[in-house]
């Protein structure tokens, strides 16, 4: 009984990091589509919305966070990638909440490729959806509590791995629905989610949760 319980958690970490490791990739896959100028990586069909480029460079610092959290056992060092990954993204995300807050441009979010004005469905060039940076910076929450080793951390795991996939689900479901207000465009307030952005949300959100399980 005990042995069919190792390896139970054994393949919730292992699905944990392979969802981790496709995030990173597909995060990759779309900042190479903006360096090389390659459209159908940075929007999943023509006429949709882009995944912004800072977008993109924070899954691949969440896929790295997550894998190096459920490695950092066996490799110590990983608790050095850990830190790092949360802080950039948190550092990211925070100044372009920031910007939208309170109306100011840093222009962070044009730092590495400048999107072209009039871009589909988003209010400022470069600036990801509010929902996208809601759903990051909970991922953050996540990486300070492992990092601070939090207590009650593998159950915080479970909830905001939930709320993240939930955020990302959502945004699926109006695309499939065709319901803009879903998928949080919202005509001159708010820039829509990408759609792939929403499936990689799913991905890190069920690996988050996988990880607070594992740890039970």
């Amino acid at each position: 009984m005990a042995g069919k319980i190792v390896a139970f958690r054994i393949e919730k970490s292992l699905l944990a990091q392979v969802l981790s490791l496709l995030v990173m990739a597909g995060g990759i896959a779309v900042i190479a589509g903006w360096l090389f100028s390659i459209p159908s990586l940075t929007s999943i069909f023509p006429g949709w919305v882009t995944m912004k480029i800072t977008t993109a460079v924070s899954f691949v610092f969440c896929g790295l966070m997550f894998f190096s959290i459920s490695k950092k056992r066996r490799w110590p060092v990983l608790e050095y990638a850990v830190s790092q990954s949360t802080l950039v993204v948190l550092l990211l995300m925070t100044t372009m909440f920031a910007s939208l807050l309170f109306g100011v441009r840093t222009d962070i979010e044009n730092a590495w490729v400048k999107e072209a004005a009039g871009a589909v469905n988003t209010i400022s060039p470069g600036m990801p959806a509010l929902s996208t940076i809601v759903a990051f910076l909970l991922i953050c929450l996540a990486g300070v509590m492992d990092i601070a080793v939090f207590e009650g951390r593998h159950k915080a795991f479970g909830i905001i791995g939930a709320l993240v996939a939930a955020l990302g689900g959502i945004a699926i479901i109006g695309y499939a629905l065709n319901i803009p207000f879903l998928y949080y465009q919202i005509g001159g307030i708010s820039t829509a989610m990408a759609a792939h952005t929403a499936i990689f949300f799913v991905m890190l959100g069920v690996a988050l949760a996988l990880l607070g399980e594992n740890k039970k």
